[in-house]
This record gives structure tokens, sequence and C-alpha cells, in this order.
């Protein structure tokens, strides 16, 4: 699907398909999901029908969040959402600017809080980094590879694939 508004032409079960094949043929299977787990939709099936099959299949489900005020809220209501839903979930947060109002340790301390769980990580915010990577057309951790972006990015690719068994792949 190349935009997100056609969502609705997506059948959970044809879903479920084609994440089980890609299982077969990767080691491992990403995929970027609105956190929609609002039920009462008239259209079926609805972004949380899609959603909700995307987190039943997922060995871990990270939810990215912004460490600001709003984000932070945000944050925690999807977290309350999905913990019955992932069968893991792991919380990272993104952009984390110099003057957001408080330290690392604080908002961990408010995520745990309420979810029993500290943030996975923090992935700083670099606006220029992220310029640059999207002018070249390539990764953040290819374009400038020694930034403390790319290196957090990286650091968390590594914490994620020492968690996951990988899926056998096929030989076919």
């Amino acid at each position: 699907i190349p935009r997100a508004d056609l969502w609705h032409h997506i059948r959970p079960a044809a879903l479920s398909r084609v994440i089980d094949h890609a299982r077969t043929t990767h080691q491992h299977v990403v995929i970027d999901c609105s956190f929609d787990l609002n039920r009462g939709e008239e259209i079926e099936p609805g972004p949380s029908d899609i959603t909700e099959t995307v987190l039943g299949l997922a060995d871990l489900t990270l939810l990215i969040g912004r460490p600001d005020p709003v984000g932070i809220a945000r944050t925690l209501r999807s977290a309350e959402e999905a913990k019955d839903r992932a069968q893991e979930l792991a919380i990272v947060f993104n952009g984390l600017r110099s003057s957001t109002p408080w330290s690392k340790n604080e908002i961990a301390d408010m995520v745990f809080h309420v979810t029993q769980q500290r943030p996975l990580t923090f992935l700083p915010f670099d606006a220029e980094v992220c310029d640059r990577a999207l002018l070249r057309g390539e990764p953040v951790t290819e374009a400038i590879s020694d930034s403390p972006l790319a290196k957090s990015i990286a650091a968390l690719a590594d914490m994620i694939r020492s968690t996951l068994e990988p899926v056998s792949v096929s030989s076919s």
C-alpha cells in the first residue's frame, strides 16, 4: 500500500498471510503501523483491526513515542491500550531534545509509575542528521554513521536482535 490513507484496502486475513510468508523468507520482519486501537468503527475492516492483527503476530512491539509533554501522555495511553494485546511491549522515545523539561531518568520514572516498565532507550533529536540522510536517500545509520543518533539507532537494533530469535528462513 503506497499511502497511509489506503489502509482500508488491507484485509486482516490477507495481512496475516503476508506476514507469515515474510517470516519464511527473512530472519526479522519489521512492520510500521499506527497505534490505533479504538473500537466501534463503522468501516470494516478498520485501522484498529489492522493494528490488532499486527500486534497479535508480533514477537516484539516497539511503542515509539516523543519525549515531550504531549508525546509522553500519548505514549502512556497507547501503552495501556497495547499491554494486553502485545506479546512483548517495549517503549522507545524518539527525538529527545536538550530543551526537554525532564531528564531521561525523570521520564523513565514517569513511564515506570504508569506501565511498570522503563523505556528501552531514548533516541536523541538531530534534525541536521535526519535532513542530511533524507537528502541522500540513505538510512541515518549509513549517511552519518558516527552521529549520536546513528549510534543510538544501531544500539537499539543490536538490543532488539539480541532478544529475538531469528525466524528460520526456508531455502526455497
